[in-house]
C-alpha cells in the first residue's frame, strides 16, 4: 500500500497542496515535509527576529539619459540583513551592484593594442520589505549609488543618490528556515547629474 501511495507524496510535494487523507495517515513523515516545503499561510509564523539574504543572477545598466543607447550586460548581486518588525514587514540594510569587463576600443585611445575595461554599479540602500502575501514580496529603498570604472590607465569612482525597487517570489521553503526564491531589482541613481538605470533578475537564497 506504501508502494502505491508514493506518486502521491512525490506529486504532493511538488505541486505544495496538502497530501489526501490516505497518504496522511499512512506516511506521516512525508505528510510533514510536504508542510515544511509548501508556501501557505502559516509561512508567515517563521517571519521574526534576524533575516539575511544573498541572491546572484544577471542584468544591465544603461544611461537613463540616452533613449538610444543600449545597456550593457553584467553580473549581479544583492545581499541584505535586517530585522523583522512584524510577520509581513522586515527593515533591512540592502546592497545590490552589476558588474561587467569590456574591451576598450583601440580607435579611442592612443595604444596600439586592445586593453580590458572593468566596470561596475553598486547601490547600498535602507529598505522596507513587504509581503503582500505569504510567498510574494516587494521592496523599497533609499541610498546612495556608487559608479566605478578601472582601466590600464587608473580607477575612477562616482557617486549620487538613488532608488532600489524590487519584488520576489518565494518557490521552496527548506529545513533551518531556508527560503528559495526568484527576484527582480530595479535601481535608479543621479550619478553627476547623470541618470544610472539597472535592472537584474536573479536567484535569492534566504535564512529567517
Amino acid at each position: 500500500m506504501r508502494i502505491f501511495m508514493l506518486p502521491l507524496v512525490i506529486m504532493a510535494l511538488l505541486a505544495g497542496h496538502p497530501l489526501p487523507a490516505a497518504a496522511q495517515s499512512n506516511n506521516p513523515t512525508s505528510v510533514q515535509a510536504s508542510q515544511t516545503n509548501s508556501v501557505g499561510a502559516s509561512s508567515l509564523d517563521r517571519h521574526e527576529g534576524f533575516m539575511i539574504a544573498f541572491s546572484l543572477g544577471g542584468g544591465s545598466v544603461r544611461n537613463g539619459a540616452c533613449q538610444t543607447c543600449d545597456g550593457f550586460g553584467a553580473v549581479g548581486v544583492d545581499g541584505s540583513v535586517g530585522w523583522f518588525l512584524n510577520q509581513r514587514v522586515a527593515l533591512m540594510y540592502d546592497a545590490f551592484a552589476l558588474a561587467t569587463a569590456s574591451t576598450i576600443d583601440v580607435n579611442d585611445i592612443a595604444v596600439g593594442e586592445t586593453r580590458l575595461e572593468s566596470t561596475a554599479n553598486a547601490m547600498g540602500s535602507l529598505a522596507v520589505q513587504y509581503w503582500l502575501t505569504p510567498a510574494f514580496w516587494v521592496k523599497g529603498g533609499l541610498g546612495y549609488a556608487r559608479l566605478l570604472r578601472a582601466t590600464p590607465f587608473g580607477t575612477g569612482e562616482q557617486g549620487g543618490g538613488g532608488v532600489t525597487l524590487g519584488a520576489g517570489y518565494e518557490l521552496l521553503r527548506g529545513r533551518g528556515n531556508f527560503v528559495l526564491d526568484v527576484r527582480g531589482l530595479l535601481s535608479h541613481a543621479d550619478i553627476v547629474d547623470v541618470p544610472l538605470d539597472s535592472v537584474a533578475v536573479l536567484i535569492g537564497f534566504s535564512w529567517y
